[in-house]
Order: structure tokens, then sequence, then C-alpha cells
């Protein structure tokens, strides 16, 4: 799952994108990855890669004109959550922060890097592992919970559920029984004595007890269970 986080600025309309265009992660014995994405402030320009255009199974893809020509530029606005499958071919463009979740998995395939050298790329295995899949369900619709200066916006995968939490004042995190981890997404938030800024993260242990986050300032906290 990816969370965007931040778009890119209206200055950084025709700079290239600043991931390599692959397929993602995936294992050749295995189904491969799945993540999920989440973005924080900007203007609505295309901030992803996501797929490919048209009918791009007969187009030879090793010319990289012809594929920069068939990538699906996408927009997307900040807070938004999106599901990206394994096989789908993603990039991020320049000035696009995400928070990304994924399944775990240690090859990414890379079919092509924006005339940047030193980076190894895999052009066969990637478009080998294409998926021919539609592309469909991308966003992930969440479900909102609300109470007195709280609102919770709730996203279960396959891999995680995102919990991502807006609040004035103050939100009590209560035990599970399993281990968690969040980020700061904005604003300023304190808790067991330690301040958290924006970007900082923080590990929930399996065994910890409920404890309560005090905000200085309106703030976000983007919480992730597996």
């Amino acid at each position: 799952a990816t969370v965007l986080l931040e778009k890119p600025h209206r200055h950084d309309r025709h700079r290239e994108a600043g991931g390599a265009v692959g397929e993602g992660q995936r294992h050749d014995d295995e189904a491969g990855e799945e993540h999920a994405v989440g973005a924080d402030k900007a203007l609505r320009l295309p901030s992803l890669i996501i797929g490919l255009k048209g009918d791009w199974r007969s187009l030879d893809l090793h010319e990289p004109q012809t594929l920069k020509a068939s990538l699906n530029y996408t927009e997307a606005s900040p807070g938004e959550v999106l599901k990206i499958r394994a096989g789908l071919l993603h990039s991020l463009l320049a000035g696009t922060l995400v928070f990304e979740v994924s399944s775990n998995s240690d090859i990414t395939y890379r079919l092509y890097d924006w005339g940047r050298e030193g980076r190894e790329m895999h052009e066969e295995k990637a478009l080998s592992s294409l998926s021919t899949a539609e592309m469909k369900d991308v966003l992930l619709r969440g479900e909102v919970s609300e109470g007195s200066g709280v609102e919770v916006t709730r996203y279960v995968t396959s891999i995680c559920t995102l919990e991502q939490i807006d609040f004035l004042r103050s939100y009590r995190i209560l035990p599970t029984g399993v281990f968690r981890f969040g980020v700061v997404i904005w604003g300023t938030v304190e808790c067991e004595g330690v301040r958290a800024e924006r970007g900082d993260s923080f590990f929930i242990p399996a065994c910890a007890s409920s404890f309560e986050m005090i905000a200085d300032e309106p703030s976000r906290v983007l919480l992730v269970t597996p």
C-alpha cells in the first residue's frame, strides 16, 4: 500500500521521473510483491506512473521512446492510498513523496532509469513479469470514523491495515497483541515523553499497553498493522 505524501510543485512539471520505471519487486518463483502507497500537499499534477496505456503487448518496449510514450501518467491527491499489485509497472515523478508498505521481497526489476547510469537494468525479467490484467481498483477507499476532535480513516489490504489518524489534541492507541509502526505525516506529537515531528517514525511492540499521543497542533499520524 502506498500513501501519497507530497506531489510535485508546478516548477517540477517537466522534470523526469525520480524513480526507475519497473515492475516492482518480484521473486522468480513466487507470486511477487504487492504494496500500498500514500500524499501530503501539492497541486494536481501527474505524480505517478502506474501501468501502460493501450495495447502495449504489441509494442517494442525495449525502445526507450516507445516505452516513455506508453507510460500511464496518473494524478493523485495528498492523502490518497494506492494499491500497486505485483506485476504492475510503476514509478514516481520528481517531487513526489510517498509512504510505502510492501510485502516481503528483496528484488526490484528496473525497466528504464531515465538516462541515468550505474544501476543494473532487468529488461527481459521486467517485461516477462508485467501483468496483463487490467489496472483496476488502484485507489483504495477507506472507512471513516469520527469522534471528538478525531477522524480515523481505515484501509484494509491483503498485507496490512493502514489507519490515517487526524486529531486536534490527543488520541489513545489501544493494544492489539501484534507489533505496529507509524509515521507522523504532519504536526508534532508527544508520546511517553518522546516528541515526534513530521517524517519521524516509531515502532510499537506487540506487548505494549495503551498509550496516548498528545498533539501541539492539528496532526496526522499513519499507523500500520501487519
